[in-house]
């Protein structure tokens, strides 16, 4: 994205994407979603064709795993032992998988990151009867979700006391599970796993408290970390991320850093954040490229995230934490609500499910610091765009 924001921008000179996958740039989100059912194929996952790359003269480099940056010599260094010179450089190595074990994954253990492992997955869902998921957040429920839609046996298994802890308030999370469960998944929360080993056919999952569940495959998706060892081995200031400014420079002003990786300063919300999504990975590499071409923008956006399972579009617009009270729009009961979070007397975030009017009006009205209150969110005869 940053590439072809700076051809937009006119910038002329070199551009080079390197990456140690087999694959052009592809958009991670259908790897949990449209892709495991079918609804989206390979060459739709592909931000733009090889052609689009030829005519705008970006080379891509696959296969190629960077290990190191001199930031004097302004190179970085690949594991072929080769190395690319340098004006801007920009990091947008993403986030890495927090594994249970770090042994070699098994082809019916899949930590779900990547085209391969999505493809494993697919095969995995076609041929099982029954599945594991550990961990319910957005990966593990749309996993879970897929895979009772194709009829196996589906328990998830989660540490925390509730499913989707770190993304979505209680009310969305029992909701969710509520939903998970009339369609046959078997919760497991504040549950501990120790190990997975294979065993024959099958993989045991085997629990803190030595019990034992057994399965023909696992899906863990049990949180990401920034992807910033490269960065702290250059020196460049990281903390949780790599640290940018608004810029999104790093304390190297001809570094930058863009997406997972990245820790940025959110103004609006005075705080720093590491944000997992796809629309801060796009609105910062738009931030980049107007850095490098000179053009200085500034993150305005309002963050958000979504996720589909089953029937259900859950959409949230604005961070949660820190919200003080929250007020239901719609009803649960026809699967149709969202929940409106206030701070400081001033609509903070949004959480919507099949409720995309209020989502598209209520992000707005974050946006614009809106003065309406619980009162009238609440209140379905309200219209909402009367108090943009």
């Amino acid at each position: 994205m940053t590439a072809i924001r700076l051809r937009q921008l006119k910038f002329e000179g070199e551009i080079t994407i390197a990456t140690e996958e087999n694959h052009l740039p592809y958009q991670r989100p259908p790897l949990s979603k449209g892709y495991l059912v079918n609804k989206a194929k390979i060459e739709s996952l592909y931000f733009k064709s090889s052609t689009y790359y030829e005519n705008n003269n970006v080379r891509v480099i696959k296969k190629k795993k960077a290990t190191g940056i001199s930031r004097e010599k302004k190179q970085v260094y690949f594991d072929d032992k080769s190395s690319l010179t340098f004006d801007y450089l920009v990091i947008a190595t993403g986030s890495e998988l927090n594994k249970i074990e770090q042994k070699k994954e098994n082809e019916k253990i899949v930590y779900l990151n990547n085209l391969g492992s999505a493809k494993q997955l697919k095969k995995l869902l076609e041929t099982s009867k029954n599945i594991g998921v550990i961990g319910a957040g957005f990966i593990g429920l749309e996993v879970a979700a897929t895979a009772r839609n194709k009829g196996l046996k589906t328990n998830v298994f989660e540490a925390a006391d509730r499913i989707m802890g770190r993304s979505a308030s209680k009310h969305v999370a029992r909701f969710l599970q509520k939903y998970h469960e009339s369609k046959g998944v078997n919760f497991l929360t504040g549950t501990m796993i120790e190990t997975i080993k294979t065993k024959h056919q099958e993989v045991e999952i085997i629990l803190s408290n030595n019990a034992t569940y057994k399965t023909e495959c696992v899906a863990v998706g049990i949180g990401v970390k920034p992807s910033s060892q490269i960065a702290e081995d250059a020196k460049l200031e990281c903390n949780n991320g790599i640290i940018v400014d608004e810029n999104c420079a790093t304390n190297d002003k001809s570094i930058f850093a863009a997406g997972d990786c990245a820790n940025y300063y959110l103004d609006r919300y005075k705080t720093r954040q590491r944000l997992e999504s796809v629309q801060n990975a796009i609105d910062q590499a738009k931030i980049v490229a107007s850095s490098i071409t000179g053009n200085l923008t500034r993150y305005k956006s309002i963050p958000w995230f979504w996720s589909d399972q089953y029937d259900l579009k859950l959409k949230i617009a604005g961070l949660l934490e820190g919200t003080e009270h929250s007020v239901i729009r719609g009803s649960m009961n026809k699967n149709q609500f969202s929940v409106c979070h206030y701070k400081n007397e001033r609509l903070h975030a949004i959480e919507c499910i099949n409720d995309q009017k209020t989502f598209m009006t209520g992000k707005k009205l974050i946006e614009a610091s809106s003065e309406i209150g619980p009162d009238a969110v609440q209140d379905e005869t309200t219209n909402l765009k009367d108090w943009l």
